[in-house]
């Protein structure tokens, strides 16, 4: 039996095995790092500081999906990689929880950690539901945005969006509709995201993330890993 997206539509728990790799290493031999935390109207990834050991390391490489029949603990969140695959800096992963292979989950991921001293860091998990893509952005508290959200090709804007409309702080939503327009613009030819903002430790960031090839083929895979899996309900 395929696993399900457990669903709310005023608090979503979601699972994160955080899997800190040094610059040698591979995902197969990351040291694993467990944590679980609820994503909610007055809750966050980042409500605690980040430790300051974790600047050194040179790639953050998370998990993120909401699971049904969770059960929020610590020993609930133990998953086995089935698939892992870059496409430049966005990854697509598929995994399964090794206490009950039914759970599988498929997601790809951005994560740019933008400062080492003390560390910071932003990033985004897709997840294909039935009403579409959806990517969800966490960033820390305390993260003030400069203006929207673009998304940019030949310097033209072809997409925007206000973060301040983002119902939960120090994270954001973007399903349905919004994911399927975030999609197709971000994959579009030379597409780049641009994100400007000041953190929590007053460091003024001007942030581009690459979309374009990058992006779209780590989409399409995303997609496909998705449907081979039967991870949607329809």
């Amino acid at each position: 039996m395929a696993a399900k997206w457990a669903k709310s539509d005023t608090t979503q728990k979601w699972s994160y095995g955080m899997r800190l790799v040094g610059p040698h290493q591979n995902h197969e031999t990351a040291t694993r790092i467990e944590q679980s935390f609820v994503s909610s109207p007055s809750a966050s990834c980042f409500d605690q500081p980040m430790k300051k050991q974790a600047a050194y390391l040179a790639l953050i490489l998370a998990a993120s999906a909401p699971v049904a029949n969770a059960k929020n603990t610590a020993d609930d969140w133990k998953w086995k990689n089935l698939y892992y695959k870059t496409y430049g800096e966005w990854t697509t992963a598929c995994e399964e929880r090794s206490d009950d292979p039914a759970f599988k989950r498929c997601y790809l991921r951005y994560v740019d950690a933008y400062a080492q001293d003390p560390f910071g860091a932003f990033f985004v998990f897709v997840t294909i539901e039935d009403t579409g893509p959806q990517f969800s952005f966490e960033f820390e508290r305390g993260t003030k945005f400069t203006g929207h959200w673009r998304i940019r090709v030949d310097n033209q804007d072809i997409w925007n969006f206000d973060p301040t409309n983002c119902p939960i702080f120090g994270a954001c939503l973007l399903s349905t509709e919004n994911g399927i327009k975030f999609a197709k613009s971000l994959g579009s030819p030379d597409a780049a995201l641009h994100i400007s903002f000041t953190d929590r430790e007053g460091r003024i960031l001007d942030r581009v993330w690459p979309g374009a090839n990058q992006f779209a083929d780590g989409f399409e895979d995303l997609q496909m890993q998705t449907a081979q899996r039967g991870l949607l309900q329809n």
